[in-house]
């Protein structure tokens, strides 16, 4: 799913069940997990968006919640860059290069389980 990225941070949510979503990923990556507020649950999302200017063109893996995502997705959407309103639903992965102007957006396939 992420071959090709050369993740460099994954910040996350403050919430246990964001922190335990990415921690397999750090533990093989060899990275720490950045808990940042900006991505809990309810935040306005002008901090959201000065989260993402923050990071700017990092590879780096955020985890949150339905309305963080949501509400930066639906910026993308009226910006132009989706061609339909998105759906932020749960477990779903959105690979953005660039903020807030990306090149490309992009809901990427769940990996395959055996």
């Amino acid at each position: 799913m992420l071959a090709g990225r050369d993740l460099t941070r994954l910040l996350s949510s403050p919430a246990k069940r964001c922190v335990d979503t990415v921690a397999p990923l750090a533990v093989a990556l060899g990275l720490d997990i950045e808990e940042d507020v900006a991505l809990t649950e309810g935040t306005p999302f002008d901090q959201v968006d000065q989260l993402l200017r923050r990071v700017g063109t990092e590879d780096v893996l955020l985890c949150s919640h339905a309305d963080v995502i949501g509400a930066a997705l639906t910026a993308l959407w009226r910006r132009g860059h989706l061609t339909h309103r998105p759906n932020a639903r749960k477990l779903a992965t959105w690979l953005v290069d660039g903020w807030p102007d990306p090149a490309r957006v992009e809901l990427l396939n769940p990996p395959e389980t055996s």
